[in-house]
C-alpha cells in the first residue's frame, strides 16, 4: 500500500486476475466510502499462425492459430488492411481471392498487448 492510501501491483500474474474490496477512511479513522473493483491480468498475445486448407474448387480456407487462448480477439489483413474484424479464426476465400496472390495475416490481440502472423499468400 502505499502512503497515499493507493494499493501498488507489481509484478503481476495471472493469479492477482479478480474482484477486490476496500474501505476508505479519513483522517480521523471515520470510514467514508467502500467498494469493489475488477482487475484484470493478461498474458501477451503470441504470435498466431496461418493454416492454408484449399480445395479441389480453387478456394481456400486461412486459420489463425493461437492455441487455447479465450482472452483474444482476431482481426485478418489482406496487403496489411483490415478485412475482418469479427474475431473469427477462420476467413474464406473464393476461388478468385486466391487467384490474386495477395499477402494474408492475422492478428492476436488483447487489451496489453498484440502480435500478427506473418504473411501468407495462397498459390
Amino acid at each position: 500500500m502505499e502512503e497515499d492510501g493507493s494499493l501498488r501491483f507489481s509484478s503481476v500474474s495471472l493469479k492477482d486476475t479478480g474482484k477486490y474490496t476496500f474501505n476508505a477512511y479519513n483522517d480521523a479513522g471515520a470510514e467514508i466510502g467502500k467498494g469493489e473493483v475488477e482487475i484484470k491480468v493478461y498474458e501477451k498475445a503470441p504470435k498466431p499462425a496461418v493454416k492454408i486448407i484449399c480445395t479441389k474448387n480453387g478456394n481456400a480456407t486461412l486459420t489463425c492459430v493461437i492455441g487455447k487462448r479465450e482472452d483474444l480477439t482476431l482481426s485478418w489483413y489482406k496487403e496489411d488492411k483490415m478485412i475482418q474484424n469479427e474475431n473469427k479464426p477462420q476467413v474464406f476465400l473464393s476461388s478468385t481471392e486466391v487467384q490474386e496472390n495477395k499477402p494474408y495475416s492475422c492478428e492476436a490481440h488483447n487489451p496489453v498487448s498484440s502480435n500478427k502472423s506473418d504473411s501468407v499468400t495462397v498459390s
